[in-house]
C-alpha cells in the first residue's frame, strides 16, 4: 500500500516531464520544417462537375483560380512540382437553365494543409438547353473567270451540315455560308473553305459547333468556244554586235488567249503565234521592245496585240545557236498519238570556243517527259540535255511548246502491252548553224 502511494506521489512529474518532451520534439520538428503561408505560384483550372446531360453552359466567370495555403516547407515543395495534388471544382448537380453562383471547392491530396483563401470564391455561370440543327449549305461564287473562260456548277463535298449549341444560339441562325472567289482563274481546281454561321441580320453567329467545319469544294473552269491559248514565239533576226551574244529571250506575256468568230480558224491555228521580227543586228546592251503580234486575219487577241519583248545581250566568251532542233517526246504511252507544236526549237549555247568547237549535233538532245500523261493539250518547256560539260544553256526559243496528246484509234491491244520490253530508241539528229564570236576581252 505504502508503495503505491509513493509510485502515484511521482504521476503527476512523469506527465508534465512527457508534455515538456512533446513541446520540445514539437518546437524542433517545426524548426527544421516551419509552416509556411503563401500564394500558389501558378492559376489553376476550375473542373465543372456535374452539368446535366441535356444543358450546355454558355458562359462562366472564370476558368482558372488562384489560391492561399498554409503548409510546411517540405510539403510547398511537394505541391510546387505535382500541381495535380491541388483540385478545384464547380458541382452544377441539380441546376437547371438560367444564371447561376456556385462555391469553388478545394481539395488538397496530400498533409498537413490547410487552405487560406480561394480567389474567386465563386463561380458564375449560366446554363441554356442543348439544341442541334441539321442545315443546308448556302454556297455562293464570285468574281469572274479570266476572259475566254468560264465556270461550270461546283461539286461540294456535303449539302448540309450539323450545328450544335447553346438552344439560343441555335436558334439565331438562318443560314450556313461558304463564299469562293474564282476572278481570273484560267484552270479547274479543288480548295477547302471555312463554314461560317449568320443570323438574320447577316452577322456571324459565334460560339457553336459546326460538324462538319468546312467542306471541300471542286470547282470547274473550261475555255470558251472560239477562244484559245497560244504561246508566244519570238521571232529575231540579225547578229549582236562582235563579242557580245543573246543570254535570253522572253515575252510577257508568253502565252495569249486569241479569239475569233469563227471557231475553225482558231483551231486550224497551231500551238503558238509569232511576233513581228525584231531585228538585233550591231546590239551591245539589253533589248527591251513592244512588239505586235503576226495574227491571221479573222483572228484576234484578247486584250491588247502587242507583247513586251526582252532580248538580254552581254559580252561573251563564245555562244552558239543551234537552230532547228527537234522536240522529242518520252515516255508517250503507246496508245496514244502525240503531236508537238513547233516540232522544232532554236537552243542557244554559251562557253568556251575550245569546247564549242568540238560540239556535234548528237551532243544536244531537246526532250519533253510526258510519262503517265493523259489525253490532252498542254503547254510544255523543253529540257536540253547536253553531253558535253562545260557549256550552258542560256535560252529556247520558243520557251515553251504545245504537245497534243489524243487517243490513236489503230491501236489495239498486244501481249507486248501486258508485258512491255525494252527497246532502243535511236536519237534523232539536228543541223547545227554556229553563231559564234571569238573572245574579246575588255
Amino acid at each position: 500500500m505504502r508503495l503505491i502511494k509513493r509510485i502515484l506521489r511521482f504521476v503527476p512529474t512523469l506527465l508534465l516531464s512527457a508534455f515538456l518532451a512533446l513541446i520540445v520534439w514539437a518546437s524542433a520538428i517545426t524548426a527544421a520544417d516551419p509552416n509556411e503561408e503563401r500564394l500558389y505560384p501558378s492559376n489553376l483550372p476550375v473542373d465543372v462537375i456535374g452539368l446535366d446531360p441535356g444543358l450546355i453552359m454558355v458562359s462562366q466567370s472564370a476558368v482558372n483560380a488562384s489560391i492561399t495555403l498554409s503548409a510546411p516547407t517540405s510539403v510547398w515543395a511537394q505541391l510546387t512540382r505535382d500541381p495535380g495534388l491541388i483540385s478545384m471544382t464547380a458541382d452544377l448537380s441539380g441546376l437547371g437553365v438560367g444564371k447561376h453562383t456556385v462555391p469553388i471547392e478545394v481539395d488538397v491530396n496530400t498533409n498537413p494543409v490547410r487552405v487560406i483563401s480561394v480567389s474567386p470564391r465563386n463561380l458564375a455561370v449560366e446554363l441554356d438547353t442543348f439544341l442541334e440543327r441539321e442545315l443546308p449549305v448556302t454556297f455562293e461564287v464570285t468574281g469572274l473567270p479570266a476572259v475566254g473562260f468560264e465556270s461550270e456548277a461546283p461539286t461540294l463535298s456535303t449539302e448540309s451540315i450539323s450545328i450544335q449549341g447553346a438552344s439560343q444560339l441555335v436558334e439565331q441562325v438562318v443560314v450556313v455560308r461558304a463564299s469562293l472567289d474564282i476572278t481570273d482563274a484560267s484552270q479547274s481546281f479543288v480548295t477547302t473553305l471555312p463554314l461560317s454561321a449568320y443570323d438574320e441580320a447577316g452577322r456571324e453567329v459565334t460560339g457553336l459547333t459546326l460538324s462538319p467545319s468546312d467542306i471541300t469544294v471542286t470547282q470547274p473552269i473550261t475555255q470558251k468556244y472560239g477562244y484559245r491559248n497560244l504561246v508566244v514565239k519570238v521571232v529575231v533576226k540579225g547578229t549582236v554586235a562582235g563579242g557580245y551574244r543573246v543570254t535570253n529571250v522572253s515575252s510577257y506575256p508568253a502565252v495569249v488567249t486569241v479569239f475569233s468568230v469563227n471557231p475553225d480558224l482558231v483551231l486550224d491555228l497551231p500551238g503558238y503565234v509569232e511576233t513581228e521580227p525584231l531585228d538585233i543586228t550591231g546590239a551591245v546592251d539589253d533589248v527591251d521592245v513592244l512588239l505586235p503580234l503576226a495574227l491571221p486575219s479573222g483572228v484576234s487577241v484578247v486584250g491588247e496585240n502587242q507583247v513586251q519583248v526582252q532580248v538580254g545581250i552581254a559580252a561573251i566568251e563564245s555562244s552558239l545557236t543551234l537552230s532547228n532542233m527537234r522536240v522529242e517526246l518520252v515516255g508517250v504511252d503507246e496508245g496514244l498519238v502525240a503531236t508537238v507544236s513547233p516540232e522544232v526549237v532554236d537552243v542557244i549555247l554559251s562557253g568556251p570556243l575550245p569546247v564549242l568547237d568540238k560540239l556535234r549535233a548528237t551532243d544536244v538532245r531537246v526532250f519533253i517527259d510526258m510519262t503517265d500523261v493523259p489525253e490532252g493539250v498542254y503547254q510544255r518547256v523543253p529540257q536540253v540535255e547536253i553531253l558535253v560539260q562545260g557549256l550552258l544553256v542560256q535560252s529556247v526559243l520558243p520557251e515553251s511548246v504545245e504537245v497534243e496528246l489524243e487517243i490513236n484509234p489503230t491501236h489495239t491491244i498486244t501481249p507486248d502491252d501486258l508485258f512491255p520490253t525494252l527497246t532502243a530508241t535511236p536519237r534523232r539528229t539536228a543541223t547545227l548553224t554556229p553563231t559564234r564570236t571569238p573572245t574579246k576581252k575588255p
